[in-house]
């Protein structure tokens, strides 16, 4: 238990970390076949820069504390840093994964996404700093409540808000912390200073998760 185990954390992982984001995944590409070649720009845009980094903060508030085995391995010496990287891992692979295959959909149906992010790089940010940003937030926020669902939740609070005032925070002080202003807003002057502050943001949110899960008593 104290190296790495790849068995364990497929035995212990949940299927829903894997057939939801799949279920949302399915969902858009049936939507995008109905609204067709004309309108996949912009269901590849709602799917990559606004859903799938959702699912992922979502998943990423269960992905630790739902382990059916947490006390037994609170138990054993195994490093805070393990654990994390163990749980959450998995969950950021399958959004890549998710993420890569409906941009090769997408492509099928002759999508141009370089009219408007200009290159590929840009293409794989609109969903990577939103994703890496709610799944930190969905991590410390269900570690500092010691509660998956509170977890969840409290991603779910960010992600409306921001959406729903994403026009204030584009042009206001939140312009930093907009977690959807690179996939919406991408000649928005301020992109590499958000990108910048969301990815400082997310690390020191997983640095804090960290120090939490010293404290195991609390999850017990």
């Amino acid at each position: 238990m104290k190296r790495f185990s790849l068995r364990y954390t497929l035995l212990t992982s949940r299927f829903d970390q894997l057939w939801f984001p799949l279920a949302f995944w399915a969902l858009f590409v049936v939507i995008g076949v109905i609204r067709g070649p004309a309108y996949i720009l912009d269901t590849s845009r709602a799917y990559l820069g606004t859903v799938l980094p959702l699912i992922g903060g979502i998943m990423a508030a269960y992905a630790i504390l739902d382990d059916p085995a947490l006390e037994l391995r609170f138990a054993t010496p195994i490093p805070a840093a393990q654990t994390l990287l163990e749980r959450l891992a998995p969950t950021f692979i399958i959004q890549v994964l998710c993420a890569l295959t409906y941009q090769v959909f997408a492509l099928a149906l002759a999508v141009d996404f370089l009219s408007m992010y200009g290159n590929w790089l840009n293409v794989q940010m609109i969903w990577l700093i939103p994703t890496l940003s709610l799944m930190a937030l969905g991590c410390f926020s269900a570690i500092a409540a010691a509660q998956t669902t509170t977890g969840a939740l409290f991603v779910g609070m960010v992600w409306i808000v921001e959406l729903v005032a994403r026009g204030w925070f584009a042009y206001n002080a939140g312009k930093y912390f907009l977690i959807f202003m690179g996939p919406l807003m991408p000649d928005h002057p301020d992109l590499v200073a958000n990108y910048l502050s969301l990815s400082i943001l997310s690390f020191a949110l997983l640095f804090v998760a960290w120090a939490l899960l010293h404290r195991q008593e609390r999850f017990i």
